[in-house]
């Protein structure tokens, strides 16, 4: 018996939308995130047990304390807690922060390059946040 013969199977990703190889995102830096010191001062933070997932009020309160030390990326945000670091981000820009968000090259653990990772910085923060954060 003979198969009837099926179409060939459309391209997918960005040959199928007409895009173009090459992206339009500007790399700013490279992070690797496979580092000792990394993961020990993960542990330290969490006094030696790896961090659970935390509520909402816990999780901004960690990013504005995490973003006023430095600049922090999205792998690192999910490391400490956060499983949706850019909704954190938002939370805080809702409430008066400024924010700058870059995007970055990160390479994970297992050596893979993930493009378009979100560094982000606190530019400026209203002073009731700082009372906000002060209660929790």
């Amino acid at each position: 018996m003979n198969k009837p013969d099926r179409p060939k199977k459309k391209a997918q990703g960005r040959e199928a939308k007409g895009a173009s190889k090459t992206s339009k995102t500007r790399i700013t830096e490279v992070r690797h995130h496979n580092s000792a010191g990394d993961k020990a001062a993960s542990k330290a933070k969490a006094g030696g047990k790896a961090r659970r997932a935390l509520g909402r009020e816990a999780q901004v309160a960690l990013l504005l304390e995490v973003l006023r030390r430095r600049p922090v990326d999205t792998f690192e945000l999910r490391r400490l807690g956060m499983a949706s670091p850019a909704a954190r981000v938002q939370d805080l820009e809702a409430l008066g922060c400024v924010i700058d968000s870059a995007r970055i090259v990160a390479v994970d653990s297992d050596g893979f390059s993930h493009y378009g990772v979100a560094l982000y910085s606190l530019i400026s923060e209203p002073e009731v946040v700082v009372d906000l954060e002060a209660s929790s």
